[in-house]
């Protein structure tokens, strides 16, 4: 399956989908996900006087697909894992798919690293984001102690797509 980011919405295979999307369109597209629940730390709320939200994120293992929410419900983000990790013994988290994705992505039926090279690295220089449309366009390092050597679409384990104004 492929996937085409367009200036509205994602093209997935065959179909439109925008984000922020009902997580029910991405579980017709990829079949049922597993889910992860990420709830309030055992008395943070009452330590920093807030409330935090349960976080709920869904992972097609077998697709390479992650999709975050905040409710359980709208997916904000939706990601895909390209290629493990290069940094030695870096674990990832369980909730990352066991899989890689095995289409293909592009913008606009153009290769994705084509706007991931010229854009800008984040704060903790762990990846580089560049803005596409309404969406923002997120690429992680594969290797975050040598991100001046990451010029291929190789040199990257995950892309993500959420609406801008999102992390």
């Amino acid at each position: 399956m492929d996937i085409d980011l367009k200036k509205q919405f994602l093209v997935i295979g065959e179909r439109a989908v925008e984000i922020p999307c009902h997580i029910d369109t991405l579980k017709e597209i990829f079949g049922e996900p597993e889910k992860y629940v990420f709830g309030e730390v055992a008395g943070l709320s009452e330590s920093l006087n807030v409330v935090l939200p349960v976080r709920t994120n869904y992972v097609w293992h077998d697709w390479g697909v992650l999709a975050y929410t905040y409710n359980g419900y709208a997916v904000a983000t939706l990601e895909f894992r390209l290629r493990p990790t290069a940094m030695e013994g870096h674990k990832e988290p369980s909730f990352y798919p066991k899989k890689m994705f095995n289409g293909n992505i592009t913008i606009n039926g153009r290769p994705w690293i084509e706007l991931i090279r010229d854009g800008e690295l984040s704060e903790t220089e762990t990846f580089k984001k560049a803005n596409y449309g309404k969406f923002k366009v997120i690429a992680e390092f594969a290797d975050w102690y040598h991100i001046e050597n990451c010029l291929t679409a190789e040199d990257y384990t995950h892309i993500s797509f959420n609406k801008k104004g999102r992390r």
